[in-house]
This record gives C-alpha cells, sequence and structure tokens, in this order.
C-alpha cells in the first residue's frame, strides 16, 4: 500500500512539473513587450546675435507669442491641442543655469519620409525645422534634424 502511494505521488509530482512547465512557456512566447517610445522633442536656445536668451526676462518671447505649426500636405497647422499638457506644442521651462529652455516636439508622420514644424516667434520670425525620424513597429524615433532658417536656434 505504501509502494502504491509513493507511485502516484511520484506520477502527481511528475504531472505537476511538466504543467508547470507549459504553463510559464506559454508565458513567455505570449508576452509581449508594450513599451511605446515617442521621441520627437529637441531642447534648443533661443539666443540673439549677442548670445542673450530671449526667453529670459526681460523675455522677448513667451509662451503667449510663439507658435508651432506642423506641415501635413503641404499645408501649415497650428498645433493647439488645449486639452493636453502641452498644448502649443512646446514648452518652456526653467534651466539648470537659471534661464529658461525651449523644447518643441516635432511633427512626425509615417506616411513622409521627412517631417517639417514651423516655430513662428513674434510676428516676424518663422524658423523651419526638417526631420527625419525612425519607425519601429511601436515607437518613433529622430534620426536627423535639420534647421533650414535658423535665425534664433542654438541646438541645447
Amino acid at each position: 500500500m505504501l509502494l502504491l502511494q509513493i507511485d502516484r505521488r511520484k506520477r502527481y509530482l511528475s504531472l505537476m512539473k511538466a504543467f508547470s512547465i507549459i504553463i510559464f512557456s506559454l508565458l513567455l512566447v505570449s508576452c509581449k513587450n508594450n513599451s511605446t517610445v515617442i521621441d520627437t522633442g529637441i531642447s534648443i536656445d533661443v539666443l540673439d546675435q549677442q548670445g542673450q536668451n530671449l526667453l529670459t526676462n526681460p523675455a522677448t518671447y513667451t509662451k503667449d507669442n510663439i507658435e508651432v505649426y506642423y506641415v501635413v500636405n503641404g499645408q501649415a497647422q497650428l498645433y493647439d491641442k488645449p486639452n493636453l499638457g502641452i498644448s502649443k506644442g512646446f514648452i518652456i521651462s526653467k534651466g539648470i543655469n537659471g534661464n529658461n529652455d525651449f523644447r518643441v516636439y516635432l511633427n512626425f508622420n509615417r506616411k513622409e519620409r521627412y517631417s517639417v514644424t514651423l516655430v513662428k516667434f513674434g510676428t516676424s520670425k518663422t524658423d523651419t525645422i526638417k526631420a527625419k525620424f525612425k519607425f519601429t513597429r511601436e515607437s518613433v524615433f529622430k534620426e536627423k534634424i535639420t534647421f533650414l532658417s535658423p535665425q534664433l536656434f542654438f541646438i541645447a
């Protein structure tokens, strides 16, 4: 009788071990990496010809007189999403050196080889940024950034 119980216990443990291996294998195969990276922002300094930061007091440019346009199908479209945290396509934040830093989020489109973003400062200066992106199945990465009319920019 004791031998029969030991034999059943061994079979039970073998079955449980095999079952555990199968379940673990299925979990590994079915797990999908759901991390998505969208890296479209660039930080730039907005300087005059003397190297003065135009975003720091007294600021020449503020969030109220800067606009970002995404060029879509050849037409410039104002980026204005009031329900988002970055509602105007850029942020101005205090940098570690005490000056204000400018970060713009560039237009991207999987169907286009290059994307174009316009940044309008005040009423007279508009700078054009051309970007090439690398796309993976779930992510977007900057590959090449070109300033077509660098009037105020210095890449930080």
